[in-house]
């Protein structure tokens, strides 16, 4: 059934009309769709509303539920020629009728069925979701005829005001958005959407647990991974994870570093640091936002003095492990934004081959178990309210002989053999310091 729907979106919009008077779920909805995805965005609020309204109601068979289901998927939206065929089917319909003053989505899908065949109308529209499509409608704001007059005859739609400027708006605001105005766009939406209100909170759980929400609702919206390879399930475009970070920051700054910890930190050092067992391993998860991290680099004793970091990473050739290990409370990891909700840390440690010192290097370090437990030898400290933070889970981070294998060396720029001998493409331990 569903590759047969899908199949009409090939055909003439006649032949179209017909096979779709065999849907009448999709019918139904087909109007109010074509509405919400007229910005290319379908927000968390907006998803939720029409899942609730449709496919959890019975009036739509499985078949209808399926394919809606992936018309209601955010990462890949209706494609141009899908919206545009979509809008032929409606005003198709509504040509019979267009003396007729519709006044919402509930009209337009019953008529869909009405204006095609009376017989197909008469049959359907005593189950007709009315209070369904009409909840919809109101839950979205959608309001009134002029929501739709992009897919209505002229003779239908409503007057419009005189809003003439001496210049375009359209060219002003795309010289402001620049390259990516497409992508502000969308992010505005999202961020404009009532899932993401900004609201007071009466302590910091609370707020970090909503700014958690929210980065789960980005990360499904492929937000996330927008930095990260296409065939890590990334988008392959830093500009593009650039250009929604900066529309962010009009949002929320705890969201924004947050997020920022969590995709560019985090995850840009797993990209950019690790090799291709890492990305193959780790990157489509953080994408996700299935695993969550840190970046442990600035310790209490040296700040943001990375060259001078005192955390150590040893190496044991017997074991083929790594033993991270904070040598005093001055080498303690501070400041580290997803310390509370993080199960792994990136951790920048002096690196001991045998009896030499190799220079800071960063290595995955796992922190919590499935069930959120913190790891043998893992001690993580909340570091409290912060002026304005306070939706960041800041932390305090102690490793005491904590043991990792040797994948776990982020090794892009140097490694170590399971023999225990260092290697590194850049020779001089500045550089490579300053490389990575």
């Amino acid at each position: 059934m569903i590759s047969s729907i899908e199949n009409i979106l090939q055909k003439s919009s006649d032949q179209r009309l017909k096979d779709m008077e065999k849907t009448p779920g999709l019918l139904a909805i087909l109007p109010l769709l074509y509405v919400v995805w007229a910005d290319s965005v379908l927000t968390p609020s907006e998803m939720e509303i029409i899942r609730s309204n449709t496919i959890e109601r019975d009036w739509m068979n499985a078949e209808e539920k399926a394919l809606l289901s992936q018309w209601l998927d955010p990462k890949n939206p209706p494609a141009d020629a899908v919206l545009k065929s979509w809008s032929q089917i409606i005003k198709q319909a509504c040509r019979a009728a267009d003396e007729q003053q519709h006044q919402s989505a509930v009209e337009f899908g019953l008529d869909l069925l009405r204006c095609h065949d009376e017989q197909a109308y008469e049959r359907w529209s005593g189950r007709f979701p009315f209070q369904d499509l009409s909840g919809i409608e109101r839950s979205l704001g959608i309001l009134g005829l002029d929501a739709y007059s992009n897919i209505l005859p002229k003779q239908m739609q409503l007057p419009e005001e005189e809003r003439e400027a001496d210049f375009s708006i359209e060219d002003m605001q795309a010289l402001l958005d620049g390259e990516y105005v497409e992508t502000k766009n969308k992010m505005r939406a999202i961020l404009t959407d009532p899932a993401f209100r900004i609201r007071h909170f009466s302590n910091k759980h609370e707020y970090r647990a909503q700014t958690l929400k929210w980065c789960h609702m980005l990360a499904e919206q492929g937000v996330g991974a927008y930095a990260y390879p296409k065939e890590y399930g990334g988008g392959g475009d830093i500009g593009k994870y650039m250009a929604a970070f900066e529309v962010m920051g009009f949002h929320d700054i705890s969201l924004l570093i947050k997020f920022g910890v969590q995709f560019g930190l985090f995850g840009g050092s797993v990209a950019q640091l690790g090799s291709a067992k890492h990305h193959e391993k780790y990157l489509n998860d953080i994408g996700q936002l299935e695993l969550a991290g840190c970046f442990a680099m600035s310790e209490i004793g040296h700040g943001s003095n990375v060259n001078d970091a005192e955390t150590t990473a040893t190496y044991d050739a017997g074991a083929q492990e790594f033993i991270v290990h904070t040598p005093r409370p001055g080498a303690s990891k501070y400041w580290i934004g997803n310390a509370l909700h993080g199960s792994m840390a990136t951790v920048f440690a002096q690196l001991i081959v045998g009896d030499k010192k190799e220079g800071v290097h960063a290595f995955l370090v796992p922190t919590r178990d499935a069930d959120g437990k913190l790891l043998d030898g893992v001690i993580v400290r909340d570091i409290g309210y912060k002026m304005g933070l306070n939706g960041v889970d800041n932390g305090q981070i102690v490793f005491d002989q904590v043991r990792i294998p040797l994948d776990n060396l982020l090794d892009r720029f140097a490694s170590v053999s399971p023999e225990g001998e260092y290697s590194s493409p850049i020779k001089s331990q500045s550089r490579r310091f300053f490389t990575m």
